[in-house]
């Protein structure tokens, strides 16, 4: 799965030049990189010298501060993950059939159990495999919203 598909490039509005500038920097940059933490080291090598971007990252978000004297800002991008993929499932599990984005893929993709785990790690599991004829090896949740929960 590409970066384009798992996270979402966002720009807010503004007729300030600088800030489209670095706005249309950043969208250059997210053009060519193949990865977060790709994207990640070449947004801050581009802006490491500069004081008035700050740059505020976590492990799912990346935000882009245009600082003002006096200690006022404004975003000017914003990265984040889509919101209903998490890092315990890998996105890739779900088959190639389901449009990233679409109901149908949200739906599949909240079905899978955490990676690693099968019903049998479960609590669940003996009642899944009685009323579904679940096996206890599966990796996806047959109750309409998942319900995995470990012992």
């Amino acid at each position: 799965m590409s970066l384009k598909t798992t996270y979402g490039f966002s720009v807010n509005d503004t007729e300030n030049n600088k800030h489209i500038e670095i706005q249309n920097i950043a969208k250059e940059i997210w053009r060519k990189s193949e990865s977060f933490q790709q994207f990640n080291e070449a947004i801050t090598a581009k802006f490491s010298g500069n004081k008035k971007v700050k740059l505020v990252f976590d492990d799912k978000h990346i935000f882009c501060k245009y600082i003002y004297p006096k200690s006022e800002s404004i975003v000017l991008f914003s990265i984040s993950l889509c919101n209903y993929i998490v890092p315990q499932k890998s996105v890739e599990r779900v088959d190639d059939r389901y449009t990233l984005g679409t109901k149908d893929h949200r739906d599949q993709y909240r079905m899978l159990l955490p990676d690693g785990k099968k019903c049998s790690d479960c609590r669940h599991v003996n009642k899944c495999c009685t009323m579904f004829g679940q096996n206890s090896t599966a990796t996806k949740c047959q109750f309409g919203d998942n319900r995995f929960s470990s012992y």
